[in-house]
């Protein structure tokens, strides 16, 4: 069952109108566009997750999107968080273009 369904994040809802009304000859166009670009990149590989994560029964899982959650005065942001009778799972998706590579000798994540 989804209890939080996912949303346009605002951050791109706000590049976007920005964009809409500078000429993008304007000093700021270019940092504002890329940063745009990567906000919809990323909300791209949330939404690709979600396909995936709808195969699941529904009546077997709550699955929470876009979950931000306060301890304290900290606060933190998940992608995705599926609970289960039997465990809970955290998903952060990450749409990384060209190739990657894992490392076994130095631990890393390397993109190409």
């Amino acid at each position: 069952m989804y209890v939080k369904e996912r949303k346009v994040p605002i951050i791109i809802q706000k590049g976007e109108a920005i964009l809409r009304r500078f000429f993008p000859t304007h000093q700021k166009w270019a940092s504002i566009y890329d940063n745009l670009k990567k906000a919809r990149a990323g909300y791209r590989g949330e939404v690709q997750t979600d396909y995936y994560l709808s195969m699941l029964p529904e009546k077997d899982y709550y699955i929470f999107r876009d979950l931000r959650l306060t301890i304290g005065k900290f606060a933190f942001q998940l992608d995705t968080l599926i609970l289960s009778p039997h465990f809970l799972l955290i998903v952060e998706s990450k749409n990384i273009s060209g190739s990657l590579l894992f490392d076994r000798s130095s631990k890393q994540l390397i993109r190409r």
